[in-house]
């Protein structure tokens, strides 16, 4: 995550330069480089200003599977975790938008909705949740679903983005069927081997997973 650090200068991490100053809480779980603004910010009552650490831009990526890594047609835009932060990356802009996890947890599968309003995410961790996502121009997250273990590999709206299928990592070994807006589980059952790809056919009657 992007955590508050304390730092003293506006930080550029290149491979030139290696010379930053961080505190010792320096996110180490985004693959890849970090690089933060410090503007001061005013306390309240007058009290002088502060420094605070803005989340610049992300390089790097922390992708597991071929479910960490999503694009949409409709939008011009790919997303990727990197740590606990989604990266929603504008290539025809040069442009990065920012979701950071709640819980702080590792982002680990990313999905688009059809029509590139929603944005669903897995993670790791006891009791982890989906995560639905609102894409407005600041992103909010509309609900979270509760119903895996360990972690969760892989997530996917139906066509019409109605339904939504999560499926757990190997410990967990559970594919649930979600009707996400109301929270309800319809189906879920257990697989006895790893899942590696999942797919909606074109109508949103079935899917298939690999």
């Amino acid at each position: 995550s992007a955590g508050d650090v304390a730092l003293n200068s506006v930080v550029i991490m290149q491979q030139k330069r290696r010379s930053v100053r961080a505190s010792s809480d320096t996110p180490q779980a985004i693959s890849g480089k970090i690089v933060k603004r410090v503007r001061k910010v005013k306390q309240p009552g007058g009290s002088g200003a502060a420094d605070k650490a803005e989340l610049e831009r992300v390089l790097g990526l922390t992708t597991i599977n071929n479910a960490s890594l999503t694009c949409c047609e409709a939008k011009g835009v790919v997303a990727y975790p990197a740590g606990c932060v989604v990266v929603l990356f504008y290539p025809r802009k040069n442009r990065q938008q920012y979701i950071l996890s709640p819980a702080r947890r590792p982002i680990t599968c990313v999905s688009f909705s059809q029509d590139g309003n929603y944005l669903c995410t897995g993670e790791s961790g006891h009791q982890p949740a989906v995560r639905i996502w609102e894409l407005l121009e600041t992103p909010v997250q509309v609900q979270e679903l509760q119903g895996h273990r360990f972690g969760i590999s892989m997530v996917s709206f139906s066509p019409k983005g109605k339904y939504l299928v999560s499926v757990g990592y190997e410990h967990d070994m559970t594919v649930i069927v979600w009707k996400w807006r109301s929270a309800a589980q319809l189906a879920s059952n257990k697989v006895s081997v790893k899942v590696v790809a999942l797919s909606f056919s074109h109508d949103g009657s079935y899917f298939v997973t690999v």
